[in-house]
């Protein structure tokens, strides 16, 4: 470790500071533009290469920041007229501490970029535990903030719109997303890992209700994408998330046959008389052709499409080759 804080190196990792500071202040839009140019100029690499050097991740006896009395507030913020006060060595070593909890908060995907391609398995295992230990749980805990916070500035839903409730769970590290039709409850489980952002927030869905399992199975993946492609932001996901569900449920009837919108296979009624336009179930309408040996609506008793033409075509079809 480096005794004395020369202010070449001073002026580089303030530097740091101050695009941090920029990033701090900027809109989605512009964050991700600096971001990209970081990467393209691969100017992370060198960054992290130098802090782990000195803080002695390399030689596998990383900074504790115990022994150093560095605290979570020396993580979380940095006085530049406090610190030069302080002996060079600690002065260098808070403001590495706290430049790397900056680059945790902010560009999380270059990080991990850098830790997957660090040679050194050496370092890795430091830098992975240190993280885990001192960094991940801060980390993860102002992001479920930031949820609880965006969650507490939803709007209530219009008289046409389905409910989305959020959950947070800290211990857990995790946000529930869930909507209720028919007394049937349906959620997607947003993950945070322990070591977060080594290892990726996962996104995962019990069985699909009201939807078509495809639908469901989108939702997870687009969701998981725009978590994965906007640096981690769970905020951005749900935003998606909620959208994706309040617009296939938005205006959804009952099914004139059954009087409920979820069907025992949990689907909602999607098959329509062409004549009185009242919405049915596919099994509660196909019950209905068996019970009375018709295939009319149960209401206005006009004939009534089960299959549907195209399929009904294929069907003939398949019929007359064989």
């Amino acid at each position: 470790m480096l005794a004395q804080f020369p202010s070449s190196i001073r002026s580089y990792l303030l530097s740091w500071k101050l695009v941090f500071d920029a990033y701090s202040a900027s809109s989605f839009k512009l964050r991700s533009d600096y971001t990209e140019n970081l990467k393209t100029d691969n100017y992370i690499a060198p960054f992290l290469d130098f802090m782990f050097d000195v803080l002695g991740h390399s030689a596998a006896h990383p900074l504790s920041l115990e022994r150093e009395q560095l605290t979570t507030e020396h993580i979380q913020t940095y006085d530049i007229k406090i610190a030069r006060s302080e002996p060079e060595e600690r002065s260098m070593q808070w403001l590495l501490v706290h430049l790397f909890y900056l680059t945790l908060k902010y560009i999380p995907g270059l990080f991990k970029a850098w830790y997957l391609a660090c040679r050194s398995k050496q370092t890795r295992i430091a830098v992975e535990a240190w993280t885990t230990k001192y960094f991940s749980p801060l980390i993860i805990s102002e992001m479920l903030d930031d949820v609880q916070a965006w969650v507490d500035q939803q709007e209530p839903p219009g008289p046409d719109e389905q409910e989305v409730v959020v959950r947070i769970s800290k211990n857990a590290r995790e946000v529930l997303v869930g909507y209720e039709v028919d007394e049937t409850q349906a959620s997607i489980v947003i993950k945070v890992s322990p070591n977060y952002p080594i290892e990726a927030v996962t996104v995962t869905g019990q069985e699909a209700v009201a939807v078509k399992e495809r639908t469901w199975n989108s939702w997870i993946m687009t969701t998981q994408g725009v978590i994965t492609f906007s640096g981690g932001s769970v905020i951005d996901g749900l935003q998606i998330l909620k959208r994706n569900i309040v617009g296939a449920l938005k205006g959804q009837t009952e099914c004139a046959i059954c009087y409920s919108v979820i069907a025992a296979d949990k689907r909602m009624p999607d098959k329509r008389c062409s004549t009185c336009k009242n919405l049915f179930h596919r099994t509660c309408l196909y019950k209905w052709f068996q019970s009375s040996s018709q295939n009319t609506c149960p209401l206005c008793r006009n004939p009534i499409d089960y299959l549907g033409s195209d399929k009904r075509r294929r069907a003939q079809r398949d019929r007359d080759e064989y």
